[in-house]
């Protein structure tokens, strides 16, 4: 065990220094911009990495659905940081928060992912009517598949403040990792908003969500990776 925390301590460690270099980076626009996605994709990595060295001690569906969690946002930061396909990036972002819907929700894991389907099929019943009766199939199919993430990402974070009614240690973890999560993902979409919609942001506010997005991203993603509870 003592091992096992010292490990995780030296990791967390890294992703801090990686976090400061990387969003040093970023804000001075420095000549090395090019290692900031490399740095911002390894710590990514770390954060699985985490996941492996937690011992199947106390609850091991949780640790199984954490490391799922943190597998896919691997494969998601993959597609949107290295290869810069958004859609595919969201999609897989949304299965994402399914794993994490189900780790928030072990006593009604499957009235909650009914939900969660039925969301799914109406907002791509309303993307398909819109498509072609209004925008005649010139809505980009990133919006919808963003707005079911936005729907879920929020469901997932209202559930995790609740769960904060216990008072353990993961669940405090959880709640501000989920917080720090949505307002990535708030930084993101006002970013990106001018891309998709006719909408113009000040400058200073597209230059502050561009530094934001990583600025609450990875603190929120380290959070969720220690939240296992064979760390207490």
């Amino acid at each position: 065990m003592q091992i096992r925390k010292t490990i995780t301590k030296l990791l967390v460690l890294i992703q801090i220094c990686l976090y400061i270099t990387f969003l040093y980076i970023d804000i001075f626009n420095t000549k090395f911009h090019y290692l900031s996605t490399k740095f911002k994709y390894l710590s990514i990595i770390i954060c699985f990495l985490i996941t492996l060295i937690h011992q199947k001690k106390n609850n091991p569906k949780d640790l199984i659905l954490l490391r799922l969690g943190l597998f896919f946002t691997v494969i998601a930061d993959l597609f949107l940081l290295v290869y810069n396909y958004p859609a595919i990036g969201v999609s897989i972002f949304c299965i994402v928060q399914i794993f994490y819907t189900i780790r928030y929700n072990f006593t009604k894991e499957i009235k909650a992912l009914k939900i969660r389907i039925i969301i799914v099929f109406a907002i791509f019943v309303i993307y398909i009517i819109l498509n072609i009766f209004i925008f005649q199939e010139k809505l980009e199919i990133i919006i919808p598949i963003t707005l079911l993430y936005f729907i879920l990402i929020f469901l997932n974070t209202i559930k995790s403040i609740i769960n904060l009614k216990s008072k353990k240690l993961e669940n405090y973890l959880i709640a501000c990792g989920m917080i720090l999560f949505i307002l990535c993902d708030i930084n993101v979409g006002l970013y990106n908003i001018t891309e998709y919609m006719s909408i113009g942001l000040p400058k200073f506010l597209e230059d502050f969500s561009s530094i934001a997005m990583w600025l609450f991203y990875l603190p929120s993603q380290v959070l969720l990776s220690i939240s296992y509870k064979s760390l207490e």
